[in-house]
């Protein structure tokens, strides 16, 4: 027989039921002056892996003889695939143009490109006109680091070692909404792709603002770090199995001049661009439109409010001409962090509105934006949210960070045990930023693993809605909070202080503080304590320092009083 050479047609190599393979294989065949037939034999494997196979064939004919054994090799050499853009096994989500299928363009966040390969590494080709970054999925299992695109490089390795009979699922997710770029290609090795197109039967698409853009999400003060993949929308849609769109952009309003408005966010795949001719492709379920919050800046005076409630009738008029009159919209606003805040008449848009519902949620953890923590907790409200619109939507999955927001016990992560991911250390109580110690030691814990220590002067606050209910307004005045902390000092004696803030609407407002300060020995022991609320409480913060010495704090919790 003749050596054979071919590509790699996957990770693992190729079939001996390759149609070259099996051609080699049953090529070879031997003669004999009184059989007719003989078997011929070979030790060939069942998987020819890349590089060189050495095959022995041999036969026997019905006498026993044996004929001297011969040999051929496979050389199975390494492929590369090009995947062109318009390739009907990619999968495209998110908002895309593709008026150019061989030069589509990405803009806004959340959008994806999808496929399943049995290749061994993948490579991706990106043009981009700014920096942006982009997350790697493996098999549902998102890269701990993202992928930084720049304009001066095109081609991104973005998978290797993919070793392996089965294939794998790869994602390309785009972080950030800084500029477009032009996807040209993939680049697959030793192997090919596959369709991977498992449609989710609820859509939602998201218009917003900062918020919803994920803007400081890996900052607890505001100091950068944008993401998509820990934000709201996107940890929403995983929760409900959902197909998402987002169109969101920091200081975007309802409607008004220039293009960063929801209004002009309808019609823009490649913003700012307006595409008046665009159609609805996307054929979303559900509307979510968080935004509203910059409109209190732009839209001043007397007749403020009046102004507001039009221009979120325009953005549903918009909408409906978009989008039709099946999808149901849910207007999400943030309460508790302005006295002029648009929470205070969602509920008065319902009235001539149909198919349309009001979803709030608590703004409570003082000033600066959310961050993948608190996003956490709104996208468990609007996933519970959206849940109760219809019965065939059901929550199929956690969010991947704790819950921040507390309820029947006001305070969360009171044990220190939960932090956030991908590398970003907040764990619910600020600001982990300016140094406090989160030890991870089971033997000197009160309970579990963690406890945190506070030196001298150092103290952590947890902002909370004061009543626990997520609906806005005050508690009752006179309200009794109950709390309990174990507390302890690494030093002979040590001084720990318990204080608890209240503000009204407004931020920046906090004030009447009530502080317990107590004397701790180096052994931990329960502390407890009362506070009351003075009228016109909305929010509250619990906060923990160290007066004195080095102090340990862990189990801590707060409650309503009965």
């Amino acid at each position: 027989p003749s050596n054979l050479e071919i590509l790699a047609l996957s990770a693992a190599g190729n079939s001996k039921n390759e149609d070259n393979i099996k051609a080699f294989l049953d090529g070879v065949y031997a003669t004999d002056n009184v059989d007719e037939i003989i078997q011929v034999n070979n030790d060939a494997p069942e998987i020819f892996p890349i590089g060189l196979t050495n095959v022995i064939f041999n036969a026997v004919d019905s006498s026993g003889n044996i004929a001297n054994a011969v040999s051929a090799s496979v050389f199975v050499k390494t492929s590369q695939n090009n995947i062109e853009p318009d390739d009907t096994r990619l999968t495209y989500k998110g908002r895309w143009d593709l008026s150019n299928p061989k030069q589509p363009i990405n803009y806004w966040q959340g959008t994806s490109i999808k496929f399943s390969t049995n290749g061994s590494s993948v490579s991706i080709n990106l043009a981009a006109t700014i920096s942006e970054e982009y997350r790697i999925l493996i098999n549902g299992i998102a890269n701990d680091d993202t992928l930084k695109v720049s304009p001066n490089q095109t081609n991104y390795l973005i998978a290797t070692s993919l070793g392996g009979s089965s294939s794998h699922v790869i994602e390309i997710f785009k972080e950030t909404n800084t500029g477009s770029v032009i996807f040209s290609g993939i680049d697959i090795q030793n192997g090919i792709i596959f369709k991977d197109n498992q449609p989710n039967k609820l859509k939602i698409a998201f218009y917003g603002d900062s918020n919803m853009e994920g803007y400081s999400l890996y900052s607890e003060k505001d100091r950068g770090g944008m993401g998509t993949y820990y934000a709201y929308p996107s940890v929403t849609s995983r929760m409900l199995g959902a197909d998402m769109q987002i169109m969101a952009k920091s200081g975007a309003t309802l409607a008004g001049a220039g293009f960063n408005n929801v209004t002009d966010f309808i019609k823009s795949v490649n913003w700012p661009i307006q595409n008046q001719d665009l159609i609805d492709t996307f054929n979303p379920d559900v509307i979510v439109v968080n935004a509203g919050a910059n409109d209190i800046y732009s839209a001043s005076g007397g007749n403020q409010k009046t102004i507001i409630k039009q221009r979120y009738e325009l953005v549903i008029e918009n909408l409906r001409e978009f989008y039709g009159s099946s999808p149901h919209i849910v207007l999400m606003n943030a309460y508790g962090w302005d006295i002029n805040e648009p929470a205070n008449y969602s509920y008065e848009l319902l009235s001539n509105l149909d198919n349309v519902s009001v979803l709030l949620f608590p703004w409570c953890w003082e000033q600066w934006h959310g961050t993948m923590v608190e996003h956490a907790g709104q996208s468990r409200l609007l996933a519970n949210h959206i849940s109760q619109l219809n019965q065939n939507w059901s929550i199929i999955a956690d969010a991947e960070v704790f819950n921040p927001f507390g309820s029947q016990n006001l305070i969360t992560n009171g044990s220190f045990e939960y932090a956030a991911t991908d590398g970003f250390n907040s764990f619910g109580w600020r600001y982990f930023e300016d140094g406090v110690e989160r030890i991870n030691d089971s033997d000197s814990a009160a309970e579990g693993n963690y406890h945190i220590r506070l030196n001298a002067g150092e103290l952590i606050h947890q902002g909370q809605d004061a009543t626990g209910d997520f609906i806005p307004g005050a508690t009752s005045e006179g309200q009794i909070y109950e709390f309990s902390a174990m507390i302890r000092t690494n030093l002979a004696s040590g001084t720990a202080e318990i204080s608890m803030d209240f503000e009204g609407q407004n931020l920046y407002g906090r004030g009447n503080t009530q502080t317990k300060a107590f004397s701790v020995t180096s052994e931990w022991s329960e502390y407890s304590g009362e506070f009351v609320a003075p009228s016109d409480t909305w929010k509250i913060y619990l906060v923990l320092k160290s007066q004195d010495g080095q102090i340990d704090f862990d189990q801590v919790e707060l409650r309503i009083s009965d």
